[in-house]
C-alpha cells in the first residue's frame, strides 16, 4: 500500500516538472501586427540619426495580404525646434530687408535738407510778441512720443525769427511731428506756459511742421466786434513775389439817404493765401470758413467810401465769398464798432450775395418808405462810372 502511494506521488511530481520545463507547450501563434518586436526601431531606445543615415524597417505583415510586405526607407525626422528656429531666422532677414528698403525710400522722399524742422515766424501784429513752439516729437528710435517746448523768442513788430527745433534722425518720425505755435504779450506768460494749459486764443495750429519747409508763418491780429482781438495767421511761401497781384474784392458804397451813416461788411470767407496745401492743389483744408468784419467807415450824404475786403489768393475761395452790409445811424457809431454778425438785427443788414459779382460796380443806399413801419434803407447795384480817356482835352 505504501509502495503504491509512493509511485503515485512520484508520478505527480514528474508531471509537474514537465509542465514547468515547457514540455508539451503548444506551437505559438503569430503575434498581432500592432505588437512590436524587440528589434523594431520604434521599440528600440531613441538614437538620433545623422543626416546621412537611413533606417530600413520591415513592414509589419498584413494578416490578409502577407505578400505585400516590403522594405521602405524611412528618412530621419527633423525636430520642431529646428523648424521654428529656421522660420524665425528667415522672418528676421525679410523684416531687416524690408526696413532697409523703407528707410531708403524715406531718405529719397525726405524734402528737408537736414534732420531739423526749423521754421520762420514773421510778426505783423503791430506790437512786440513772445512766441514758443510746442511740438509732439520722438527724437530717437526707442524713445517715446511726448510734448516738448522750444526756446522763447521775442519778435518786434514787422520783424521775424527762426524757431529752432530738435534734430530728429528718422525721416518718417521727422515728417510726423506736429505742433502748436504759442503767442503771448509778455515774456513771463511765455515762460509759464505748458501745452496742457495753453488757451485757445494764444495758439496757432501748425499741423505737420515739416510741411512748413520753404514757408514762413505770418502772424496778424484781427478784431471782431465785441469779441475783441484774435490771432490771424498765414503760411506764406518765402519765394513768393511780393509784387504779385490778386483780384481785388473791394467795392464802393454811395450814400443817397440824405443823412450820415456808418457802414461795415461781414464777409463769410476762408483766408487761404499761401497755405501749404495751396502749393499742391487748389484747396486748403487747414483753414475754416467763418465771418470776418471789415473796418467801420463813416459815409457823409452824397458821398461814397470804399469797403476793403481781405485779399484771397485761391480763385475757388474768392469766387465763393458772400457778404452782408451792416448800416448804422450817425449816433450809433459805438454799436457799429461792437457789432458781430451773429447778433446783428435783420433790419440792419443788407444781403449783397457773392462779392465777386460786384466787380466794377457800386452799392447805392436809398431810403424807402413802408407805411407804419417807417423808413427802411434799401440798396441798388449800379456800375461805376469810368473815365473815358479818349475825351481828355489835350
Amino acid at each position: 500500500m505504501q509502495k503504491l502511494f509512493f509511485h503515485e506521488r512520484s508520478l505527480i511530481l514528474m508531471l509537474g516538472f514537465l509542465l514547468l520545463s515547457g514540455c508539451g507547450k503548444q506551437e505559438e501563434k503569430p503575434q498581432h501586427k500592432h505588437i512590436l518586436d524587440n528589434n523594431h526601431p520604434l521599440a528600440m531606445p531613441h538614437v538620433e540619426a545623422s543626416s546621412s543615415d537611413h533606417v530600413v524597417v520591415d513592414k509589419l505583415p498584413d494578416p490578409e495580404h502577407p505578400q505585400h510586405a516590403q522594405e521602405h526607407p524611412v528618412m530621419p525626422m527633423e525636430s520642431n525646434s529646428s523648424d521654428e528656429s529656421m522660420k524665425e531666422t528667415v522672418g528676421k532677414e525679410k523684416k531687416q530687408k524690408k526696413d532697409r528698403v523703407e528707410k531708403e525710400q524715406d531718405d529719397n522722399n525726405d524734402t528737408t535738407p537736414s534732420k531739423t524742422i526749423d521754421f520762420e515766424v514773421e510778426n505783423k501784429t503791430g506790437k512786440t510778441i513772445y512766441v514758443t513752439c510746442f511740438s509732439y516729437v520722438k527724437r530717437r528710435d526707442f524713445s517715446r512720443w511726448r510734448w516738448e517746448k522750444s526756446d522763447i523768442y521775442r519778435i518786434k513788430d514787422d520783424d521775424h525769427a527762426i524757431i529752432r527745433m530738435d534734430k530728429i534722425e528718422d525721416p518718417q518720425d521727422r515728417r510726423s511731428v506736429q505742433g502748436y505755435l504759442a503767442v503771448f504779450n509778455t515774456e513771463q506768460e511765455a515762460h509759464d506756459s505748458t501745452y496742457e494749459l495753453l488757451k485757445e486764443e494764444n495758439q496757432i495750429d501748425l499741423d505737420e511742421i515739416s510741411k512748413l519747409h520753404g514757408k514762413k508763418v505770418v502772424i496778424m491780429v484781427e478784431k471782431y466786434g465785441m469779441r475783441g482781438e484774435y490771432l490771424e495767421y498765414d503760411f506764406v511761401d518765402k519765394n513768393e513775389d511780393p509784387n504779385k497781384k490778386y483780384p481785388s474784392l473791394d467795392f464802393p458804397v454811395e450814400n443817397k439817404t440824405g443823412k450820415t451813416l456808418f457802414a461795415t461788411c461781414f464777409v463769410y470767407e476762408k483766408r487761404a493765401k499761401g497755405r501749404w496745401l495751396v502749393a499742391v492743389e487748389d484747396k486748403d483744408d487747414a483753414a475754416i470758413w467763418r465771418y470776418e468784419k471789415t473796418n467801420v467807415v463813416k459815409i457823409l450824404p452824397n458821398k461814397q467810401k470804399m469797403i476793403h475786403v481781405d485779399t484771397i489768393a485761391v480763385k475757388r475761395d474768392r469766387d465763393a465769398l458772400e457778404g452782408y452790409l451792416a448800416i448804422f445811424d450817425e449816433d450809433e457809431e459805438q454799436m457799429a464798432q461792437d457789432s458781430i454778425y451773429e447778433l446783428l438785427e435783420s433790419s440792419r443788414k443788407l444781403n449783397l450775395g457773392v462779392l465777386s459779382r460786384l466787380e466794377n460796380k457800386k452799392i447805392v443806399l436809398d431810403i424807402e418808405r413802408y407805411g407804419v413801419s417807417g423808413d427802411l434803407i434799401d440798396f441798388t447795384i449800379k456800375p461805376t462810372r469810368k473815365i473815358d480817356f479818349t475825351k481828355i482835352i489835350k
